[in-house]
C-alpha cells in the first residue's frame, strides 16, 4: 500500500464532512421561518369634545342649561331649629302688687285680645292705692269748691285777693295729688273695688298658665305667658364650620316634622353657635 494515500484519505474525509456541515447549515438558515413582523400599536380612540343630545330629549327629562359664569359654589346647611316667640311677639305676666288670686278668667291654650282680664288678685297694696285715689279725688272736690266760692266773694269786694290765691293754690296742690294717686292705681291695674286686674298686653294664645287659685303671689311672680303668632322667630344650632356660611338675607327652607316646608330669608346672625 501507498504510504501517501494512506495519509490523505483522512484529509479527504474530514473536507467532505467540513463541506457537508457547510452545506446542511446554509440550508437550515434558507428553511427558517421568517419571524412574524411586530403588531401595529392600536391608537385609543379620542375622546370627544362634547356630547350633542337633542333638546326635545333634554326638556322631557328636566335638564336645563345655562351659560357658565364665575361665582361662588352654593351649600347646603342643614341644622336641627326650633320656632319661638319673637321678643315683640311674648309676653310675661305678672301681678302688679303682692296679693291673693281670688278668680281666674283664662286657662292655659286659651286666646286672649289686648286688655283681657287674665285673673283678679286681692292685695291690701291695692286697697291702700284705691282709697289714697278717693281721698285724692275728695280733696280735689272740696279745692274746686273752695276756689268757686273764693271767686265769687273776691268779684263782690268781699275778700281779699290773698284769700282767692290761697284757694287756687291749694287746687293745684289737690289735683296733683290726685294725678299721683290716679296714676298709681292705674300703673297696678287697681280695680274699683281695690282689687288687682291681671290683663293681657297683647292679643295672642296663653302658652303658660302657672296661676292658681287662691295662690299668694308676689309682684315678680310670673303667672301667664301670651305668644302672638304672627311674631316667631326660628333658632336653628349651626356648628362653627357651617356658620361662615351663611350671611343675612340668605335663602332658608323650613321643613317640619309633618313635613311642610316654608321658604324664608334669614334675616339676624347671631354669634352665639354650637361648636
Amino acid at each position: 500500500m501507498n504510504t501517501d494515500s494512506f495519509h490523505w484519505k483522512p484529509l479527504a474525509f474530514a473536507a467532505a464532512l467540513a463541506v457537508a456541515v457547510g452545506l446542511g447549515y446554509e440550508l437550515a438558515r434558507l428553511n427558517a421561518p421568517e419571524p412574524a413582523p411586530p403588531a401595529a400599536t392600536v391608537a385609543a380612540p379620542a375622546e370627544p369634545d362634547e356630547l350633542k343630545i337633542d333638546p326635545s330629549y333634554l326638556a322631557v327629562v328636566g335638564i336645563a342649561t345655562e351659560q357658565v359664569a364665575s361665582g361662588n359654589l352654593s351649600v347646603d346647611v342643614i341644622a336641627p331649629a326650633t320656632v319661638t316667640a319673637a321678643p315683640n311677639g311674648e309676653a310675661v305676666v305678672t301681678a302688679h302688687a303682692s296679693g291673693t288670686i281670688v278668680r281666674l278668667f283664662k286657662q292655659l291654650g286659651d286666646a286672649a285680645a289686648n286688655g283681657d282680664m287674665l285673673a283678679l288678685v286681692e292685695s291690701r297694696e291695692a286697697a291702700a292705692m284705691a282709697a289714697d285715689r278717693t281721698v285724692a279725688e275728695t280733696k280735689a272736690a272740696l279745692a274746686r269748691s273752695t276756689l268757686a266760692r273764693e271767686q265769687d266773694l273776691y268779684n263782690q269786694r268781699v275778700t281779699p285777693r290773698q284769700d282767692l290765691e290761697r284757694a287756687q293754690a291749694e287746687l293745684a296742690v289737690a289735683e296733683a295729688e290726685l294725678q299721683r294717686a290716679r296714676e298709681a292705681a292705674t300703673a297696678a291695674h287697681v280695680t274699683a273695688d281695690g282689687r288687682i286686674a291681671v290683663t293681657s298686653p297683647l292679643a295672642g294664645k296663653i302658652t303658660s298658665a302657672r296661676a292658681a287659685l287662691g295662690t299668694f303671689v308676689q309682684p315678680e311672680t310670673e303667672l301667664f305667658r301670651i305668644a302672638d303668632s304672627n311674631f316667631v322667630q326660628v333658632e336653628a344650632s349651626v356648628t362653627a364650620m357651617d356658620a361662615p356660611r351663611i350671611a343675612a338675607g340668605d335663602a332658608a327652607t323650613l321643613v317640619t316634622g309633618a313635613g311642610a316646608r316654608s321658604e324664608e330669608h334669614t334675616s339676624e346672625l347671631q354669634s352665639h353657635h354650637d361648636l
